[in-house]
């Protein structure tokens, strides 16, 4: 394990215990010898592109993240086409061997039969999306299918039945899991952005009707529905509900209000929406959901309302950019300000070896600041180099898999200037307030009740359906005491809750040169994966081109500003590791998915008596070799007080 200070000048999130397991050496058995029953679909000609490991089970290209951690006990999901596999991943090195210690088949309701899917008619029901996150008091298991179908999981029953399976099999087949769903819905199009709200009960999804489905649990019913079959399961049990459209009352009902009973609230996009990757929930000043945040492939960022019609639209900063060279949108995160680490200087906030200069600009309005050349400093960076631990591990000596663990001017202006340091010239270690030439317009439009936006761009209107313009947006949608992510293709943008404060944005934070298959990878960049760990200041964002950049959450202390502390971040490493591309281990395929929960001794009781849990951070390759880390902070991070 090895803290880096000195050589970047401040304390990186530390990451320790790196391993992999190639994908080629976690298979040994012919796939058709590990689960049964098959399925209709397995007679079916396999996903494409020759990615899957002999032995292995198909994976579904082209989707979002397929895989998750549980936050209270040791499973790891995966989803393949229709299955979920499930599996406890081994010892310290997060080790998983290529049988898994389970199989969860899904159900498909009557209506996914009739749904078209979006991306493969011979696997209509593969799964495109999962998270895993409290509902009410239990942990559970979130599903998004190409054929609409939504289905949910309670982890602790499927824990129950894994113990169970683990007392009585040794026949050496896979045993199935046979827990009912508790939740089975269909939004009518293939389903995508999925959202938890633990508080309020709720879940979202965004589909490719270009509209959010709220499903609202009633706070009086029993969530469950174990006695009916999951093909009981219909929009009788979540009646829609619908605010009248011509009604100018904003807002009739809460969170809290009005919840007797199980209903459904559909959220559309205007016309100039479109397709939802990703979405997330803002809260009000009570931690209640108040609206929806998602973000469409344009871009476009949408604040919809889930007790009243009232919907805005924070466009693209690429609206400028010629529409063949824009990056479209692909996540969304919502970042409390308690998550953030307060700083000592602006250097440590933003991750900077320059100066930054207090001379210019600190109590001017608004504002984007630009940290992407601080990049090539967090991909060089590598703890490994440092260590004496090898990367390797199964069949190592003592390394037994099985054993378990013990809106403001009409140009963005610099705040900040950054001075070059002395004693370090190197110009691409530089924070950098951006331009309107550069082409890093932010544009923001408020779209009320009445379904009319109104926009104020940079320099011209944005010529878009039902766009007009207004002096000023309207900010009554933005979640409380928060800032939101929005990811593209390879940039990312941290917006603040208020017009006087800084947006900062990074381009290019993950992006390589493919040196094999470049053609192929090159389609699958896109950040379209996203984890946030507040206890650890940390979000982690990972693209499906097959790298992740680990991303810390600061605070630039008011004493650098005329009135307020500004929320940014900076770029701790990306990983895989450099070394680990040097070493050529790294397979040359994108990721299925990443996925992150403390460390087993850290979970539960024992994990709260620690002031900063460790955690793991999987990520797991189209030909299904697994890189893991081991993630923690010496010292807890401290909240952000923004008025």
């Amino acid at each position: 394990m090895v803290n880096t200070k000195g050589r970047r000048g401040f304390d990186e999130i530390i990451v320790s215990n790196c391993a992999c397991q190639l994908g080629i050496e976690r298979y040994s058995e012919p796939w058709d010898e590990l689960t049964a029953p098959p399925l209709a679909e397995d007679v079916l000609h396999p996903p494409h592109f020759g990615l899957n490991t002999p032995g292995a089970p198909y994976i579904s290209p082209w989707r979002s993240n397929l895989t998750a951690l549980s936050q209270q006990c040791n499973l790891y999901f995966a989803a393949y086409q229709s299955r979920i596999h499930i599996t406890a991943p081994r010892n310290i090195k997060q080790a998983l061997p290529g049988k898994s210690d389970m199989v969860l088949v899904l159900p498909r309701s009557l209506e996914g039969h009739e749904i078209l899917p979006a991306i493969d008619s011979d696997h209509p029901h593969a799964v495109n999306h999962i998270v895993i996150e409290k509902l009410g008091d239990h942990e559970v298991l979130l599903l998004g299918c190409d054929d609409g179908d939504v289905i949910a999981f309670y982890t602790h029953l499927i824990m129950e039945q894994f113990e169970q399976a683990a007392r009585g099999h040794s026949d050496g087949v896979t045993p199935l899991c046979r827990v009912t769903p508790f939740f089975h819905e269909n939004v009518k199009s293939s389903a995508w952005g999925l959202a938890i709200h633990p508080e309020s009960r709720l879940i979202a999804v965004g589909s490719n009707r270009r509209e959010v489905t709220v499903f609202v649990f009633g706070l009086t019913d029993p969530l469950t529905r174990l006695n009916k079959s999951p093909s009981a399961a219909n929009s009788i049990l979540f009646p829609d509900w619908d605010f009248p459209a011509d009604s100018d009352e904003i807002p009739t009902r809460s969170a809290t209000e009005g919840r007797e009973e199980n209903f459904r609230r559909t959220l559309s996009l205007c016309p100039n929406g479109h397709n939802i990757p990703s979405l997330t929930f803002g809260n009000d000043e009570n931690g209640q959901a108040r609206s929806v945040i998602a973000v469409d492939i344009h871009g476009n960022l949408w604040y919809l309302d889930i007790w009243s019609n009232n919907k805005q639209c924070r466009t693209s900063m690429y609206i400028d950019v010629p529409e063949h060279q824009r990056s479209w949108g692909w996540g969304v995160q919502v970042l409390n300000f308690d998550s953030f680490k307060a700083t000592a200087s602006p250097e440590e906030a933003f991750g900077t070896t320059s100066r930054v200069s207090k001379k210019l600009g600190l109590y001017e309005y608004g504002g984007t600041f630009d940290v992407s050349r601080t990049v090539r400093k967090a991909q060089a960076a590598d703890p490994m180099v440092h260590s004496t631990s090898g990367l390797r591990f199964e069949g190592e000596e003592g390394d037994d898999v099985n054993n378990s663990y013990d809106e403001g001017p009409s140009e963005p202006i610099a705040v900040l200037e950054t001075l070059a340091d002395a004693s370090d010239s190197d110009d691409d270690d530089a924070v950098t307030g951006t331009k309107a030439q550069e082409k890093m317009r932010i544009e923001r439009a408020v779209l009320h009740q009445n379904g009319h936006a109104r926009v104020r761009p940079a320099q011209a209107y944005v010529q878009t359906p039902n766009v007009v313009s207004e002096a000023k947006p309207n900010h009554s949608l933005f979640p409380h005491n928060s800032a939101i992510l929005r990811t593209y293709k390879n940039d990312i943008e941290l917006i603040p809750a208020s017009d006087s404060l800084i947006t900062t944005t990074c381009k290019n934070i993950v992006r390589q040169i493919h040196p094999f298959q470049d053609h192929f990878l090159q389609h699958n960049e896109r950040l379209n994966m996203t984890l946030q760990i507040p206890e650890l200041s940390l979000v982690i964002i990972g693209s499906q081109a097959g790298k992740v950049a680990l991303v810390t959450l600061t605070a630039c202390e008011s004493e650098f500003f005329i009135t307020k502390p500004v929320a940014t971040f900076r770029v701790d490493y990306t990983v895989p590791f450099r070394s680990q591309f040097q070493d050529d281990i790294v397979p040359p395929f994108p990721l299925l998915g990443i996925a992150a929960s403390p460390l087993p001794v850290d979970m539960g009781d024992a994990g709260k008596k620690r002031h900063s849990r460790r955690w793991r951070l999987i990520l797991h390759y189209y030909d299904h070799s697994i890189f893991s880390y081991e993630l923690s902070r010496g010292s807890p991070g401290v909240g952000l007080d923004i008025a």
